[in-house]
C-alpha cells in the first residue's frame, strides 16, 4: 500500500501527464476518478449521522390517528379552557 506522500506524488504525476499528453492517457483508457480518503470518510460519517437522525425522528415522531380516534375527537367538540372547567 502506498503512503500518503507517495499517493500524492503519483496523483501529481498522473495530473501532469493528463495535461501534457492527453492522447497517451486516452490510449490507456479513461482516467479513474479519485476521491481523497479524508473526503470519503467525512462524507460517510455525515451520511451515517443523517440516516440515524432520520430513523430516530421517524420512530419518535407523531403517529397517525385511527378512524375511531378521529371520530372520538370530533364528537368531543372543541377543547375547553382550564378556567371554564373549574367553575
Amino acid at each position: 500500500m502506498l503512503e500518503d506522500r507517495e499517493r500524492q506524488l503519483l496523483f501529481e504525476i498522473e495530473r501532469r501527464l493528463l495535461i501534457e499528453d492527453p492522447e497517451l492517457v486516452r490510449s490507456f483508457g479513461a482516467p479513474r476518478q479519485r476521491r481523497h480518503a479524508e473526503h470519503g470518510q467525512g462524507l460517510g460519517m455525515i451520511t451515517t449521522v443523517a440516516g440515524l437522525t432520520l430513523c430516530v425522528v421517524l420512530l419518535m415522531g407523531p403517529r397517525v390517528l385511527t378512524e375511531a380516534e378521529i371520530a372520538a375527537r370530533r364528537s368531543a367538540g372543541p377543547p375547553r379552557a382550564a378556567a371554564e372547567t373549574t367553575r
